[in-house]
């Protein structure tokens, strides 16, 4: 009878994370020769990602997939990967994710009581709008849903831009 642990999973059944977190529990699965086996569970109510990682840090939840925008603020050097226009292109986003920076990144998060696994893409940065954005004056008197993260919310409010933090699902 293989060991059980449990990966939380903010997001639904089927999403990208909930894909990883299945990919990841067969991968530890057949690595421990199936002594271990780690299953996907999702709050029945929405959790936002400071309890889980409240939760992590208590050890009252063996692994979780967050987004590293929800973990800048006891983090904020991973702020890194909310910088608008860094990276160029997909390849460039895993090439830093298999960096010595990536590996320095995770390392600080043990002075958190956080043992970070690695860095995944569950998707970019995407504008989504009702209305048409081809300059940047189109932006003016315009509000924004963002992510909570300093830098997306600093650098999103410059000019007429007016980002708002809102609760995500």
């Amino acid at each position: 009878m293989p060991t059980s642990l449990v990966i939380q999973v903010s997001s639904h059944e089927g999403s990208a994370a909930h894909e990883a977190a299945v990919q990841f529990g067969e991968l530890v699965k057949s690595l421990s020769q199936g002594s271990l086996e780690v299953l996907p569970q999702h709050p029945i109510e929405h959790t936002d990602e400071r309890r889980v990682l409240a939760g992590l840090q208590e050890g009252l939840i063996d692994f979780a997939v967050i987004p590293s925008a929800k973990m800048t603020h006891i983090r904020p050097e991973l702020e890194l990967f909310n910088v608008p226009f860094i990276f160029s292109n997909v390849e460039q986003v895993h090439r830093v994710y298999r960096s010595q920076l990536a590996r320095q990144l995770l390392e600080l998060l043990k002075q958190d009581k956080l043992i970070g696994l690695g860095f995944w893409d569950g998707g970019f940065k995407q504008l989504v709008t009702n209305f048409p954005l081809d300059s940047v004056d189109d932006f003016t008197g315009k509000r924004f849903r963002i992510m909570e993260s300093t830098f997306s919310g600093n650098s999103s409010s410059t000019g007429a831009r007016r980002p708002h933090r809102l609760p995500t699902a």
